[in-house]
């Protein structure tokens, strides 16, 4: 072999040597970069829920607390009864950062039966704890109480309406673009959705506003009948009726349409005075006299026939506002902060009897086949 063939073969041997350094250098950044990140991914358990991929352990226990919390006083909020422990227990998969705030969670009917929970919930560590979990968790709590298929307004109506203070007036003011831009949803058609439209947000906002106009009027636990009557016959316009009174759901669709108008106003509870001026007599931009709206112009024609039935929240009481443990960026200390008390499930209250189920929402399991149900909270 000559010289320079000699010193082509070390520089060769060299450079390999050397390129074999920098590939094991880069397998070694990579490989720590891995363990760290499966070192950071914090899981924790509940009796209901497994988090799984939280940033460390403190917030994995957060988010797991919130969860418990959530659903204790969800249910006792809108069922009168706490759940049941689940036999198994819910993976919420979360996924901390600068993302739209959003989630999935799907489960499965089966025999009368409601199982195989799987969550998965992103965006900032507030919007999860106050406005995520919670929209979730509502949906698995309407599915354990009915065992089966809702309508989907009814499903995203009552899991937006659990949301922070924020989210709903987001709605609000989503609600009004779409109907001004001609995306509104007749009232006949949403009733019978079992499936998302291809435009969801219109069917978020509208259910939302909806939902909200008929828990004013008679309380969260006539809702629940109201949603238990219409699964019953299949037939919304006869539960609207007996629950709330409107003749029919055009009546609903009318009288919603007139309380949107006016900017959504408180409504008194089964109020003694429906005279009670919500909008006074104007002149409009034209010079012509607007007729006064009163209470008794969006309340329904007659009175609902299960008024007797309806549970009482009189005796409701303000939950204690959560406590959130945000973690501060630049240590590894846990701060404490306090939400504002809006902020866990916007204004909700609690009945004082917890323990007592009332047999009127009480259910026998039903035999039901079905694959998966999925239900997609927008990202936003």
């Amino acid at each position: 072999m000559s010289k320079d063939a000699l010193f082509s073969r070390l520089n060769f041997i060299r450079l390999r040597a050397a390129s074999c350094k920098i590939n094991g250098v880069l397998f070694a950044v990579l490989f720590c970069l891995l363990l760290r990140q499966n070192l950071d991914a914090a899981e924790y358990q509940t009796p209901n829920f497994i988090i799984l991929n939280a940033s460390n352990v403190a917030l994995a226990e957060q988010f797991g607390k919130t969860a418990e919390r959530c659903r204790k006083e969800l249910a006792v909020l809108w069922l009168g009864y706490e759940l049941p422990q689940w036999s198994a227990p819910c993976p919420v998969t979360v996924k901390i950062g600068a993302l739209g705030a959003g989630g999935e969670t799907k489960f499965l009917f089966n025999e009368g039966e409601v199982y195989d929970w799987n969550m998965y919930v992103q965006g900032s560590v507030e919007a999860i704890l106050t406005a995520v979990l919670p929209h979730e968790i509502m949906h698995t709590i309407l599915a354990s109480h009915f065992r089966e298929p809702l309508p989907r307004w009814i499903e995203e109506g009552t899991a937006t309406f659990v949301e922070s203070l924020s989210e709903k007036q987001n709605y609000r003011r989503l609600l009004y673009r779409f109907l001004q831009s001609g995306r509104g949803i007749p009232f006949n058609e949403m009733f019978r959705f079992s499936q998302y439209p291809d435009d969801q947000m219109p069917l978020y906002s509208q259910a939302f506003s909806v939902t909200e106009f008929l828990i004013m009027q008679r309380g969260r636990r006539n809702f629940i009948g109201f949603i238990g009557a219409g699964l019953k016959n299949n037939n919304w316009s006869q539960a609207i009726r007996d629950y709330y009174g409107y003749e029919n759901l055009g009546e609903l669709q009318v009288k919603w349409n007139l309380w949107v108008f006016i900017n959504c106003p408180k409504i008194e509870q089964i109020s003694n005075n429906d005279d009670i001026i919500l909008v006074s007599a104007k002149l409009d931009t034209t010079g012509q006299l607007q007729k006064e709206i009163t209470l008794r112009d969006i309340l329904p024609s007659r009175p609902p026939i299960t008024s007797d039935l309806a549970i009482s929240e009189s005796h409701d009481i303000i939950p204690q506002p959560l406590i959130a443990q945000h973690v501060a960026k630049s240590s590894s200390r846990v701060v404490e902060n306090r939400l504002p008390d809006h902020s866990t499930y916007g204004d909700i209250t609690l009945q004082k009897e917890a323990n007592q189920q009332n047999a009127q929402y009480q259910k026998k399991p039903q035999k039901f086949h079905g694959s998966p149900v999925i239900f997609d909270y927008r990202i936003r």
